[in-house]
């Protein structure tokens, strides 16, 4: 690659061209000669005026802004896979699920100041899990489970949540979905400043989910994200952020008369594709590893190393 030393020394040799009032006509040789350094020139110049096209672009600043209006709908293909490993009595018992669904958001409303009021849930769930060498399959047709009213702020960080009951709706076969494990998002945090390519931003997030037995458990993450430029993805002009999050699991709760203890820690990495026109997720995609520990109090103390692996993809519908 030509250095800007080596750029300026061709421009100057390409106009420091010879000539004296002796020399009245050029020769083909000299006439072609010309011609090259002007190419020479002429090639120099573009590639100087690349360079600094290139650095401005790398430096431009974004603020991605979420542009949506009431009852619209975004509707995503989820999928999940997971593959829990658990050790009892010197031995080791793998279970691997595969659930797919479709998460539907709505735009509820929309506040006059612009904040979105999404109503999520999930729809026509479908369970395949594999243990022991058996298969199972479980299907809940339709609408599953609860709801979840979530406000945004016009960063993209839910501010608000409560849960809808949906009394007619199917029940759903894998407890602990509900409201959150299938809920990859309509919107991702944005920092309130503008950002320009490779900047990072931290989120610093706390969340009380279902254990999937009776009691909760707290998540708390602290997820660093970077913007990798624009990229068009599923044919989607969008924003590329890639991102890791380290993750803390603590929860209890009782089930069949035992009390049970669940900690943990992990990895999750992945990432999200946010469409430029209006802010919505287009695609994520994210992979996670936990290690976590089950403590069972009761009749039968025990404890249960166990080791997660989650893989989770999301694509909009189009």
């Amino acid at each position: 690659m030509q250095t800007i030393k080596s750029i300026i020394a061709l421009k100057n040799e390409a106009v420091s061209i010879p000539y004296s009032k002796e020399h009245i006509t050029f020769n083909n040789n000299h006439q072609k000669n010309k011609k090259m350094k002007s190419f020479t020139f002429l090639n120099s110049t573009l590639l100087l005026f690349a360079l600094t096209f290139t650095t401005l672009l790398s430096a431009q600043k974004i603020k991605p802004a979420i542009k949506v209006s009431a009852d619209q709908r975004f509707e995503y293909n989820t999928a999940m896979n997971l593959i829990n490993t658990q050790s009892m009595s010197g031995q080791e018992y793998s279970t691997e699920m595969d659930i797919t669904a479709s998460t539907d958001y709505f735009v509820d409303s929309v506040w006059a100041s612009g904040e979105p009021v999404i109503v999520a849930s999930t729809h026509d769930m479908k369970v395949k899990t594999s243990m022991m060498g058996k298969d199972t399959v479980l299907t809940s047709p339709g609408l599953v489970g609860s709801s979840s009213r979530i406000v945004y702020n016009l960063n993209g960080k839910d501010i608000f949540k409560s849960v809808i009951e949906n009394g007619n709706a199917s029940k759903n076969p894998v407890p602990g979905l509900d409201n959150s494990g299938m809920y990859g998002g309509i919107f991702i945090q944005f920092p309130d400043t503008a950002i320009s390519e490779n900047d990072k931003w931290t989120i610093e997030r706390s969340d009380t989910v279902s254990g999937g037995f009776s009691g909760e458990m707290v998540v708390k993450s602290s997820t660093i994200n970077l913007y990798a430029g624009k990229v068009i993805n599923e044919g989607v002009e969008c924003y590329q952020i890639n991102y890791i999050s380290d993750i803390e699991i603590n929860g209890k709760g009782n089930t069949q008369g035992m009390e049970v203890y669940i900690e943990g820690t992990g990895v999750n990495e992945g990432a999200t594709f946010v469409i430029i026109s209006n802010g919505v997720i287009n695609r994520s995609e994210s992979n996670s590893e936990m290690n976590l520990s089950v403590a069972i109090a009761g009749q039968q103390s025990m404890t249960i190393p166990m080791q997660q692996k989650m893989k989770i993809s999301q694509v909009l519908k189009k």
